[in-house]
């Protein structure tokens, strides 16, 4: 019973995990796991490395060089069940717009995220800058989305076990998806105009 308490129960099958029928429901937080962008800055990096070295000072580059980007949700997938996790989603190409639009699908849900709660590396603004790329659409594999009725909860149980993890947004009864920046409110766009 303890390590059910904890998090740690087992299942008899990775099916009968809550977050395995992918329900969203109005009201729930939007948790938002890893790092934003990373695996795009890291694929970038590898095909442009001449370009890097040409374009920023040489602690950037050792920096942007030790960075790996895949990740399973170990952690995540532990904590699921004693937060009451009905959704994860896996990002991707895309980025974590692709995401959140996905997550979206199901049930038919909308949300309102706000982007100065998501957390981009430095390296990652200052790439997607040089570049001209917008660091929330970038490959974003290792990053997970949540939705949970105990957010916050969740939140502080994910970063005293190591893992970057952010309230976003809320899941709403409108269908509409969209990103807050500051006043400013865009419809998060379907990943194939992305």
């Amino acid at each position: 019973v303890a390590e059910t308490l904890l998090g740690r129960g087992e299942l008899k099958d990775i099916s009968e995990a809550s977050w395995q029928n992918q329900i969203i429901l109005p009201g729930q937080d939007v948790i938002v796991t890893g790092k934003i962008g990373r695996a795009g800055l890291v694929k970038l990096f590898r095909e442009k490395r001449g370009e890097f070295e040409k374009a920023f000072p040489k602690i950037y580059i050792e920096r942007i060089g030790s960075k790996f980007a895949d990740r399973l949700p170990f952690i995540e997938t532990e904590t699921a069940l004693f937060y009451g996790v009905t959704a994860m989603y896996p990002c991707g190409s895309g980025g974590i717009l692709a995401g959140l639009w996905n997550l979206g699908r199901y049930e038919g849900a909308g949300m309102e995220i706000e982007a100065d709660r998501l957390y981009c590396e430095q390296e990652v603004v200052e790439t997607a800058e040089y570049f001209d790329l917008d660091p929330l659409k970038m490959d974003s594999e290792g990053v997970y989305i949540l939705t949970s009725f105990m957010g916050e909860e969740l939140v502080y149980a994910l970063r005293k076990a190591g893992i970057d993890a952010v309230s976003a947004g809320k899941v709403i009864k409108d269908k509409k998806r969209v990103i807050r920046f500051n006043e400013e409110e865009r419809f998060i766009d379907s990943p194939r105009y992305i």
